[in-house]
């Protein structure tokens, strides 16, 4: 190709142009950081150096506070006890002096979020029980420092984990709930229990035998009584009721004769029961063989 001395002229100009705009020679950098990790978990840190002078390492924490944590060329290292937030690591490295008198600094910088991970919970009852029975509630949590739990509409703190045994005093809903409160937020986990009238029952032998001329003893159990409706009535003695306990024992005097004595009582529900008891004097095994071996002695002293 043959050009004009303007042409050529233009060529040259554009030619020393482009010389001029090429680069000035740098280190050449590399940096792998971590992107993101739970407070407490290590943060990995590796960078390589190449045709550099000196090397900086540079940590800036979301303070705003910068420290030089290496000035290796190259290396690797972790970081696990960094606060929460943005931290950037910057690795800064000065020209070899074998890149010439153009060269230049360079620097690579990369950012890292140390995160608090969010509290979790769980809490655990009995799906169903009876009004007057205790229950049984367990919970437990995580990345938590403060735990409310509450059962109705009562509200106590507690430990982190735990177990309390509540009175279920009434029928009905009963809401319970457990709420954690942690440095990365708050959580509140819910359940609920019916708590359903108790059936009445009456617990007690249908036929007590006592020796004759000793103590008669009854045990007796009442569940599901309205408070006060428990009774032991004495028909066959002709004397009013005697209010008892939802539990016990009946001491009954000794008698000559078979008695009967009836446990009444009302439910929750408005529902009555009564439970009839006998109580039948027998004579002892011992009473009778004494018995005769007195009569034994007695004839053999008259013969």
């Amino acid at each position: 190709m043959i050009l004009s001395r303007e042409a050529g002229d233009e060529f040259a100009q554009m030619a020393q142009g482009e010389r001029l705009r090429v680069p000035a020679p740098r280190p050449r950098l590399t940096l792998q950081v971590t992107g993101r990790a739970e407070r407490g978990q290590p943060v990995a840190v590796r960078w390589s150096a190449s045709a550099a002078g000196a090397v900086e390492l540079v940590l800036t924490g979301p303070d705003g506070v910068s420290r030089v944590v290496s000035q290796r060329l190259r290396g690797a290292m972790s970081f696990d006890d960094l606060e929460a937030g943005i931290h950037r690591i910057q690795l800064r490295a000065s020209p070899h002096r074998s890149l010439g008198p153009r060269a230049r600094s360079a620097a690579a910088s990369a950012e890292t979020e140390i995160f608090v991970p969010a509290p979790t919970a769980w809490v655990r009852a009995s799906h169903r029980i009876e009004a007057g029975e205790v229950l049984a509630i367990s919970w437990a949590t995580e990345n938590a420092n403060q735990v409310w739990l509450t059962i109705g509409n009562e509200h106590q703190r507690v430990a982190r984990f735990g177990e309390v045994q509540h009175f279920a005093a009434q029928a009905g809903d009963l809401a319970i709930a457990i709420t954690a409160h942690g440095d990365g937020g708050e959580v509140v986990e819910r359940t609920g229990i019916v708590v359903t009238l108790p059936a009445l029952r009456i617990q007690a032998p249908r036929r007590v035998e006592a020796i004759l001329g000793e103590l008669a003893v009854i045990e007796y159990s009442v569940r599901g009584a309205q408070p006060g409706t428990i009774r032991l009535a004495q028909p066959d003695r002709n004397e009013p009721a005697l209010p008892l306990p939802p539990h016990g024992r009946i001491e009954v005097p000794e008698l000559a004769e078979s008695e009967r004595f009836i446990l009444e009582a009302t439910g929750i529900d408005g529902t009555r029961m009564t439970h009839a008891i006998e109580v039948i004097p027998v004579v002892s095994d011992i009473s009778i063989d004494e018995e005769l071996e007195f009569l034994h002695q007695q004839g053999r002293s008259s013969w």
